[in-house]
């Protein structure tokens, strides 16, 4: 999780840091008692929820559920990944970490800095070059023609790389960047002679591509003329991935998280245009597919995504297949289709900022766009086709994690695809079986039933009171955990009491490496009925009990199935009473544990 960085640097990082001063460049904080309280940055409301705790370096929204250590809060706030968050609050914290990065195959800090700083640089130029050159009157001309105005130009900071084979290269020998350094940004390419380099981009419209923290990691550049490709990318490089990257996320994202929504469009015109017509909220994919590192990073903002991608039916027909991943990932994914022959941007100029969000606001719901899409796939006027259609909308429904909506959303199907529930419910049995994608052992139990309960308040009595950890390893064991989330933090709370004989709840929050699991722990840490538990030692001796009970009744279970099954197809009378006498005694032994509680 950490890359090269190591936990016990990460533990130093996080006692050294000032969680209530880091917090406070990005929310008001004031001093309520020990804690302190502030407006949470991640949802919008009018009454603090959003509290700091200084003395367990932890932070925590009772409002919208957010919380972890200063790293979390960090790459909440940035859209960043937790490497990068360690480094920034280190470098708020006056730590260096640059001994660190000298390893083979990778980048220290210091030159990914002078990469930003090359980019940074470069899209400065070009930019100065679009507004006070004639070389960019032909890029100025473009923008007109697409509608796209000053404000916006400077927002984007959108600029035009001259038609020349050597003028970046030229002007930045001039500030002593060096040519390889240009290379290395995707900036400059080595001649095919290896003498010397060449200018990338040429006689391009420039659309520099800023992080979540406002930092050039790339570039997308359109052909003025009739070269190909028609828009080209930086290559990828240490600072820039496509899968990773989402256009206009640093200035959409503040507006992200108050929507608690984001469109997702596929153009870096249509993401202009519709900020440019008050739609800030909007961002765009690098013409890839829509990867687990976009969600991620979306995740961090919102939890309903509207896709606005192409309208040619050929390619929705392609693309619903790979939209899956949004189910997996728990999204609300809506689709909204703009009319044909309309890209959103040509759409935005035409009818309107209104019209466009009346298309966004009726957006069909993810599984009704799926229907309708599958029934044009197959020839629903015959049984295959529709039996293939059905299995087709089957596959997607059987990766929701979550069971209830999972059934809800059968349910649903069997509805709308004219098909009886019960027999809809039948087939999936056969189909279940053949599905890689088993439920999670915390989907098959109900999440607030009494051992889910039990296991969350076991948990918290480690983390709370350390030296009973010994004695839940003895006597309970860590195998008693059926939920998983539960049972993967708990490995990970021995883990560290093995290792260092002391567990904090931060230090459990970097070894995990799910958002689900921070979430998880920062639930248990901080419910209110927990904070009052006095009796730890008493608390336990319960749970030791209700455990051994748990398991009597599990073990009576598997006895009485046993035992029905051997009077199904055994002649033996012998084998028969051997198992009931075991049955009685498994029914004894649990009114005798019922007795003593």
């Amino acid at each position: 999780m950490a890359s090269n960085i190591p936990q016990e640097k990460i533990a130093e990082i996080q006692r050294a840091s000032d969680i209530v001063q880091i917090i406070s460049e990005y929310v008001n904080l004031k001093q309520s008692g020990k804690n302190f309280l502030g407006l949470c940055p991640f949802h919008s409301e009018k009454t603090p929820s959003f509290t700091v705790n200084p003395e367990k370096k932890l932070f925590k929204c009772f409002g919208c559920g957010e919380g972890g250590a200063v790293f979390q809060f960090i790459m909440k706030q940035e859209g960043i990944g937790f490497v990068e968050a360690v480094k920034l609050v280190a470098s708020k914290s006056h730590i260096d970490l640059s001994y660190l990065c000298n390893q083979k195959g990778t980048y220290s800090l210091a030159e990914k800095t002078r990469l930003i700083n090359t980019n940074d640089f470069a899209a400065k130029f070009y930019h100065k070059i679009l507004l006070t050159s004639e070389q960019g009157r032909l890029a100025r001309d473009y923008l007109q023609k697409r509608q796209i105005n000053d404000q916006s130009i400077k927002k984007f900071c959108l600029g035009y790389a001259p038609d020349s084979w050597n003028t970046l290269i030229r002007i930045c020998k001039e500030r002593k960047i060096p040519e390889n350094l240009l290379e290395k940004a995707g900036l400059a390419i080595l001649k095919k002679e290896g003498n010397g380099y060449y200018d990338r981009f040429r006689n391009r419209l420039m659309f520099p591509i800023f992080d979540a923290r406002r930092q050039v990691i790339g570039f997308g550049g359109r052909s003025l003329d009739d070269s190909l490709p028609k828009y080209l990318n930086s290559p990828e490089t240490v600072l820039f991935n496509k899968s990773n990257v989402l256009y206009g996320i640093d200035i959409a994202k503040s507006t992200i998280h108050k929507q608690r929504r984001v469109i997702l469009m596929e153009g870096y015109t249509d993401v202009i245009m519709a900020h440019q017509n008050g739609i800030e909220w909007s961002v765009a994919v690098m013409g890839t597919s829509i990867s687990k590192q976009h969600l991620k990073q979306l995740r961090q903002y919102c939890n309903q995504v509207i896709l606005l991608l192409d309208s040619d039916i050929a390619g929705w027909k392609s693309s619903d297949r790979n939209l899956d991943i949004f189910i997996e990932e728990e999204f609300d994914v809506k689709i909204a289709q703009l009319p044909k022959g309309y890209d959103p941007c040509d759409f935005l100029v035409a009818e309107g900022a209104e019209k466009f969000l009346s298309y966004v606001n009726y957006a069909k719901d993810f599984f009704s766009f799926k229907v309708e899409m599958t029934a044009s796939k197959w020839d629903m006027s015959t049984i295959h086709g529709k039996a293939n259609a059905i299995n087709d909308v089957l596959s997607t429904a059987m990766k929701m994690p979550d069971i209830i909506k999972r059934n809800l959303q059968i349910k649903r199907i069997a509805e709308e695809m004219s098909i009886d529930e019960d027999a809809l419910r039948t087939h999936l049995k056969k189909f279940s079986k053949q599905s890689s994608l088993v439920p999670n052992k915390q989907d098959v139990k109900h999440r607030l039933d009494a051992s889910f309960m039990a296991e969350r308040e076991l948990l918290y009595l480690m983390l709370s009171c350390n030296e009973l950890i010994p004695k839940v390893i003895e006597e309970i064991g860590l195998e008693e955990f059926s939920n998983n989330d539960l049972f993967k933090i708990a490995e990970k709370v021995i883990e560290l009491y093995h290792k260092n004989n002391v567990v904090r709840e931060e230090d459990v929050l970097h070894l995990l490496e799910d958002e689900r699991l921070n979430k998880t722990l920062m639930d248990v840490v901080t419910t209110r009925e927990f904070q009052n538990i006095a009796n730890q030692n008493e608390r336990l001796e319960a749970y030791i009990h209700f455990f051994k009970r748990r398991n009597s009744k599990k073990e009576r279970y598997q006895a009485k199935v046993k035992t029905l099954q051997t009077i199904r197809v055994s002649n033996s009378e012998e084998d028969i009473v051997v198992l009931l006498n075991e049955l009685h005694k498994k029914n004894k032994n649990i009114h005798v544990l019922k007795n003593n509680a």
